[in-house]
């Protein structure tokens, strides 16, 4: 987006999430978390990852078996049309936990461990584990 429309963007994204929820569908579900951490938006990415109304990684979890539907709208769980398993639309929600909430980041030639303040006072506790070609990186904390 370019610079002098980043402001009005950023406004009608907050706006839309919090008329509609995620809306961004399956392929942009991967990207949403980021973007919102990118500029600040710790509160509202937060609130997309613990939401459990449909459509919502919470619901998913809520009504499921706990993987990543085809559909987003909730139809795949009463319909057998719909694949329960896309686990490729589901990655966004696994990369922001380890790398904002937990504080996972794997740079070329370090890792940096640090969670990102804003989430260290509405979770208590948060950890994972991520390999990598150097080997297993385990990482947690508590507040």
């Amino acid at each position: 987006v370019p610079e002098k429309y980043l402001e009005s963007v950023l406004r009608v994204l907050k706006e839309d999430i919090l008329k509609r929820g995620i809306s961004t569908g399956g392929v942009g579900s991967r990207y949403i978390l980021q973007i919102l951490c990118k500029y600040g938006l710790h509160s509202i990415a937060m609130d997309l990852a613990t939401n459990t109304s449909s459509p919502s990684w919470g619901y998913f979890l809520r009504e499921g078996p706990g993987t990543m539907w085809e559909s987003w709208d909730g139809t795949a769980y009463v319909s057998y049309r719909f694949s329960k398993n896309h686990p490729m639309f589901g990655g966004g929600i696994g990369v922001w936990f380890y790398t904002h909430v937990v504080g996972i980041r794997i740079r070329v030639d370090e890792i940096l461990l640090r969670p990102i303040s804003g989430y260290v006072e509405t979770i208590k506790v948060a950890n994972a584990s991520l390999k990598t070609l150097k080997g297993i990186v385990y990482f947690g904390w508590n507040y």
